[in-house]
């Protein structure tokens, strides 16, 4: 709680639960138009917010580039935190997953980029790549002798596990 909290914050409405709403000096303005606290001038300056927070999030997106995966093409769609949905095309060769995040190389700039789990729609197509990588100790293993040109048994292990990498 802050100190000047009375004069404004947002909150959770209590007659529907709509998660953004405004409370002010005790007075709660709702977004939901079916609740008893709605206020129309509130959601309206709301939804433009919303609207234009989404159109610059689609043109921040750089466009340029030439890192190309070729055949190991793969789609993600994804749902931002503002709800908009897009298709993002990366390397499946770079998909790496961290505890609730996949991360993976993307086309065109070649940047790595990290994705939410729980927002990725197509989650089963994604997950099948990511299963098939080393974690990393094995990579560690594998870079370290790919490096150097020698061998070891644990190296020629994780190498029959990872014929590809």
């Amino acid at each position: 709680m802050g100190i000047l909290d009375f004069l404004g914050k947002y909150c959770t409405c209590k007659a529907c639960g709509q998660p953004r709403a405004w409370s002010l000096l005790g007075k709660i303005k709702c977004q939901n138009a079916s609740c008893a606290h709605f206020d129309r001038d509130f959601a309206y300056r709301e939804r433009a917010t919303l609207e234009k927070r989404r159109t610059e999030s689609e043109q921040s997106r750089p466009r340029t580039g030439n890192f190309d995966p070729g055949e190991n093409k793969i789609d993600l769609r994804y749902t931002n935190y503002l709800g908009v949905e897009g298709t993002y095309t990366g390397d499946r060769r770079t998909i790496s997953r961290t505890n609730e995040h996949i991360s993976l190389r993307l086309c065109p700039t070649g940047k790595r980029v990290s994705f939410a789990r729980g927002r990725v729609l197509n989650l089963n197509d994604v997950e099948q790549w990511t299963q098939a990588a080393p974690n990393a100790r094995e990579k560690q293993v594998l870079n370290y002798h790919k490096k150097r040109g020698t061998s070891s048994a644990l190296f020629e292990q994780i190498r029959k596990k990872y014929p590809d990498y």
